[in-house]
């Protein structure tokens, strides 16, 4: 497909399925409603029995845990089964759509794009690296916003994002991904929105970790 229809039709997927959840995680990114249960004290960074390198190693890498081990009250994806009554389900549920086989698509696409990126070719699809690259990455944009992507998931992506920092120990033929790469404008736009949003599920799992800390902390001042 050309570049435009590509854009499109990528855009039309997330309009159509995934906007309201998306834009209902994006207006409470800033809120950090924690409920003060023992399931703080899974946080890694508060393991009493880290070794003084993986503490260091939690307290400066960018770790992020996977979706699930977040305790921030988030807006959850409605999916149809949660309601019976029809009206309801009409009027509040998006069309459904199976996240994981677009996940795995996505993710498989997106690797596919940027190691065949970094070696320079001649006829990119789409026409350009913008069309190439850009409806991907509003896809796994969307994904992260949403909760959807596992460990392993942000892992490679944070590898393609940036493999000389990020790179596994298999990665002898990779060295280039995108902050390495000479980017068009909206590529470069695109990427800023993907990085943000890993920030903010990074500072989430910290501020988790520091009430954690301190809900135990002042537990043990009272006692």
């Amino acid at each position: 497909l050309c570049g435009p229809i590509r854009i499109g039709i990528h855009n039309l997927l997330i309009a159509l399925h995934f906007e309201p959840h998306i834009k209902a995680r994006s207006l409470t990114s800033h809120e950090f409603i924690i409920p003060l249960s023992t399931h703080l004290r899974n946080n890694l960074l508060l393991r009493s029995q880290n070794s003084v390198e993986q503490q260091h190693y939690y307290a400066t890498t960018s770790y992020i845990p996977s979706m699930e081990t977040f305790l921030a009250v988030r807006p959850k994806l409605i999916k149809e089964e949660d309601f019976k009554i029809e009206r309801e389900r009409k009027l509040l549920v998006p069309p459904p759509f199976n996240v994981t086989c677009l996940k795995e698509y996505v993710m498989n696409s997106l690797i596919d794009a940027i190691e065949k990126s970094s070696r320079h070719l001649r006829d990119p699809v789409g026409g350009s690296y913008a069309n190439w690259l850009v409806p991907l990455l509003q896809l796994v944009d969307a994904l992260l916003v949403m909760g959807s992507l596992e460990v392993n998931d942000i892992q490679q992506l944070l590898r393609l994002i940036d493999p000389t920092s990020f790179g596994f120990d298999t990665d002898k033929d990779f060295d280039e991904g995108l902050l390495q790469m000479r980017l068009d404008e909206p590529v470069k736009l695109q990427l800023c929105f993907v990085l943000q949003h890993l920030c903010n599920y990074q500072l989430q799992y910290r501020i988790e970790g520091i009430i954690g800390f301190s809900e135990e902390f002042v537990g043990r001042l009272q006692s």
